[in-house]
């Protein structure tokens, strides 16, 4: 394909091609008996139709389409995850500690009894001035 004569789709002799030279032999091209010209002076003529045997070209191929199919397997995967709480119960034992304070009062009375007599003097007595 493209590059052979005698095919349909290529370039030279085909049947409803145009390879852009003058009088290339095609049929539908300028040029061509039964094609509009200014030099044409007589009504169009058709001859009897000719059919060529069929050709057959190398296969094209078109690139491969993907597809994809996907299957889908679940599985479950238990995790445990352990836990433990202790619960702890207190007993608090409050002392409260007092310390209550009394007083008391004590008079005490001395007596001192000093012999101040004649002397010699007692120092502890103070002297006197009553003609003693």
């Amino acid at each position: 394909m493209g590059a052979h004569n005698n095919v349909m789709g290529a370039h030279n002799n085909v049947m409803g091609a145009s390879t852009g030279k003058k009088n290339s032999n095609v049929m539908g091209a300028s040029d061509v008996m039964g094609a509009y010209s200014p030099s044409a002076v007589s009504p169009a003529q058709y001859g009897p139709t000719q059919t060529s045997p069929s050709q057959v070209a190398p296969a094209q191929v078109s690139p491969t389409q993907q597809y994809v199919n996907t299957n889908v397997s679940n599985t479950v995967i238990p995790v445990v995850h352990p836990s433990h709480t202790t619960n702890v119960n207190k007993h608090v034992n409050t002392f409260k500690h007092y310390f209550p304070h009394t007083q008391s009062v004590v008079n005490e009375c001395y007596n001192q009894h000093l012999i101040c007599g004649r002397p010699p003097q007692n120092p502890c007595c103070p002297p006197r001035h009553f003609g003693y």
